[in-house]
């Protein structure tokens, strides 16, 4: 199954932290808050993430260019600022003909991820 995380909001209402750093890779603990959502997600259900990302995209490559994930990590850009369901439509292209799920990537929740999939 693949997972639509949104991360593209500017994280306006959490500067000054993301003048400098994208919202969802800010600090929590010690790991990111975008790594603590993704990591909620069942290895045996999920093969690929795919990030609709804008702002700070360039740091969001960077850093799943050197994290070590069990799927694929597919980041989509939003070359403006799409809004919840610009950023999954602008997703189509790469989603195949099969049920997906989409997440908020700066949300830690306790959902049973396992369960609701």
């Amino acid at each position: 199954m693949q997972v639509i995380v949104l991360a593209g909001g500017f994280g306006t209402r959490l500067r000054p932290w993301t003048n400098h750093v994208a919202k969802p890779l800010l600090p929590m603990l010690d790991k990111t808050l975008l790594e603590r959502v993704v990591e909620a997600l069942p290895e045996n259900l999920v093969d690929e993430v795919i990030l609709a990302a804008g702002y700070k995209i360039d740091e969001m490559r960077t850093h799943f260019a050197s994290v070590e994930l069990p799927y694929k990590v597919t980041i989509v850009e939003e070359t403006e600022p799409l809004g919840t369901g610009g950023a999954i439509a602008n997703c189509r292209d790469y989603l195949r003909n099969e049920t997906f799920c989409v997440m908020n990537g700066d949300l830690l929740s306790s959902v049973p991820v396992q369960e609701m999939l």
